[in-house]
């Protein structure tokens, strides 16, 4: 039993960390990247999760036009199988109607190939229809690669080795492209190869001889990225800013108390991500330290002090005052 409950652990976090891949491409990129979503649709603004003081635990939400009409758009992402998502839509669906009083459109996003819900989800009291709740499933590993290539759709770009049809040949040209099109922000072209190469990795859709020479081609950049003190500091600072408004305190809501040590060590992880990029003389220092804080809220204020850090006095100042 206690191999199974491990297995099953495993198998979340890694769930978990596909997803959190998937929702911190759309950062920055909603206005290209929606429409792929939801034909038609014009992006307005990123709703902010921990705003809404909800315990119900969701990817992405955001305001838009839709059918020239106001609309909230709310987008899951599944990396595994889950029976109960229909349900899990329906109550996020309630809460953000009431919440804005607008139309709610829901959508699930299934990077890789597995047992996908089926729209509608339908509550019935014997032969009596009680709910009947309509979402939109999209299963990426459908999709043509080369229909994104072929219109030069580089915020989607990302995505390709999870799609259907893809090849070295189409990958490296994609590759080709995107460090064309972010020439001038290597942070974001650094970013958006990490999790390209990510979800190549995990991919079923192509062979892997040749996923092997599109890894190689991502490792020369990974390896120049490594080398470049500014791109790092950069990276995580981009990195830190969007998990710890968001990502890590998602995650460290877990539901249930088991999952308790696995949040904290998320929250810590960022904590020493942050240190490490923007000042790296107290990466020692902050090991030492972070390691030792057990509290979600503690580590969530660090993050969000050290990104706005000024100095590294200021930054030893904030390690040396943590409550361990």
């Amino acid at each position: 039993m206690a191999r199974h409950n491990h297995r099953e652990q495993v198998l979340h976090a890694e769930q978990q960390a596909y997803d959190t891949v998937l929702k911190s491409m759309l950062e920055g990129h909603e206005q290209e990247v929606l429409p792929h979503f939801l034909d038609g649709v014009s992006y307005q603004e990123t709703l902010t999760i921990e705003a809404l003081r909800t315990p119900l635990r969701v990817d992405r939400v955001y305001r838009v036009t839709y059918r020239e009409r106001p609309h909230i758009l709310h987008i899951e992402f599944e990396s595994g199988a889950d029976h109960q998502m229909g349900a899990r839509l329906l109550n996020y669906h309630a809460y953000f109607h009431q919440k804005y009083e607008l139309p709610v459109i829901s959508i699930i996003v299934y990077p890789f190939p597995v047992k996908t819900v089926v729209s509608p989800y339908q509550e019935w009291s014997g032969e009596e229809e009680l709910v009947i709740f309509r979402f939109q499933v999209i299963a990426l590993w459908q999709r043509e690669a080369q229909a994104y290539v072929a219109g030069h759709h580089v915020s989607m770009y990302a995505l390709l080795p999870v799609m259907h049809g893809v090849n070295a040949r189409l990958l490296l040209q994609a590759i080709e492209e995107m460090l064309e099109y972010y020439q001038n922000d290597q942070v974001q072209l650094a970013q958006q190869l990490k999790w390209f190469s990510v979800l190549l990795r995990r991919s079923e859709t192509i062979m892997l001889e040749e996923k092997e020479r599109v890894l190689e081609r991502v490792s020369m950049w990974n390896d120049l990225l490594e080398n470049d003190p500014y791109l790092r500091k950069r990276e995580a600072e981009a990195e830190a800013r969007g998990e710890a408004r968001g990502e890590a305190r998602g995650e460290a809501r877990g539901e249930a108390r088991g999952e308790k040590i696995g949040e904290i060590k998320a929250f810590q992880r960022i904590a020493l991500s942050m240190v490490r990029g923007r000042f790296p003389e107290l990466a020692e220092l902050a090991q030492e330290r972070v390691s030792k804080v057990a509290s979600a809220d503690q580590l969530t204020m660090l993050i969000e002090q050290m990104v706005k850090a000024p100095d590294e006095a200021t930054a030893r100042w904030l390690l040396d005052t943590l409550n361990v």
